[in-house]
């Protein structure tokens, strides 16, 4: 049985994973043919089995760059059902940009828009959710499908306690 290896995936299929060694977060980067990554003279270079990539500039190869954000699975300390009544992300975007939430880790999200303001620094964003969605872990994701760069500095995640148990 032949075993897949990260050259013999089609693009679209592998990952590259990149560990901030000081706070041991991670990030995932998909459709990428870099087998490593570095950062050299203040630049960020990407390798592949055909060369050594630069990697700057507002796209890729003309085409607009999605990046998808997600947190981990959370109980914001407590086991109890919640409910989320606001999101407060510090951010700036260029376009359109899409929060979602999911409650224990179900496949159905619950997507919300923050509309580009022409806005170009660092502000706080305010999503109200939806009224009735509770779970006892939750997990955000922040999207620009649309393209165009987008940083989040925090995200701030309202929650109280839901009076039903179960």
């Amino acid at each position: 049985m032949p075993i897949a290896t990260p050259d013999t995936l089609p693009v679209n299929q592998r990952s590259t994973w990149l560990i901030n060694l000081s706070t041991k977060a991670f990030a995932t980067y998909i459709n990428y043919n870099f087998n490593s990554f570095f950062k050299y003279g203040g630049k960020y270079y990407g390798c592949a089995s055909d060369g050594i990539y630069l990697l700057e500039g507002e796209d890729d190869d003309g085409y607009e760059i999605a990046v998808r954000l997600q947190s981990g699975v959370t109980d914001f300390g407590f086991r109890e059902h919640k409910l989320i009544d606001d999101v407060y992300v510090n951010m700036r975007a260029e376009k359109d940009t899409y929060i979602s939430l999911l409650s224990n880790e179900q496949k159905k999200r619950t997507e919300y828009t923050i509309t580009f303001d022409d806005y170009e620094g660092l502000k706080r964003r305010r999503v109200k959710t939806a009224k009735g969605i509770r779970g006892s872990t939750w997990q955000l994701t922040i999207d620009n499908t649309a393209g165009g760069a987008v940083d989040a500095t925090h995200a701030e995640v309202r929650t109280r306690y839901s009076q039903r148990s179960i």
